[in-house]
């Protein structure tokens, strides 16, 4: 445990500006930095893009049905009562302007 102290302050002491601080130093090592995540971006794209085109699953390829008969016979009814009322907004309902009656 005495021995991980100096370690770790050494390995910190990369890190440190020391006497001058150098702007030149540190935009160049953050562009390279932000080149090297774009270059891995790109690569991983590429590689993603190359296995969907040629056929290939991505993931596991064991997936469960989002829908099941079960679940579009309940579903179907409700869409029938959306039908209904909206065809009952669109023909039977009358909109009355409050600003249009007189008092």
């Amino acid at each position: 445990m005495k021995d991980l102290l100096p370690r770790i302050k050494s390995i910190l002491h990369v890190f440190r500006y020391g006497k001058a601080i150098n702007p030149t130093r540190d935009w160049l090592t953050i562009m390279s930095i932000f080149l090297v995540m774009i270059l891995v971006s790109v690569v991983s794209n590429l590689w993603i893009f190359a296995k969907v085109t040629s056929g290939e699953i991505i993931g596991s390829a064991t997936t469960t049905p989002a829908l099941t008969p079960v679940s579009l016979e309940r579903i179907t009814p409700l869409f029938e009562k959306r039908k209904q009322e909206n065809a009952h907004y669109l023909y039977d309902y009358s909109f009355i302007d409050p600003k249009g009656s007189s008092r």
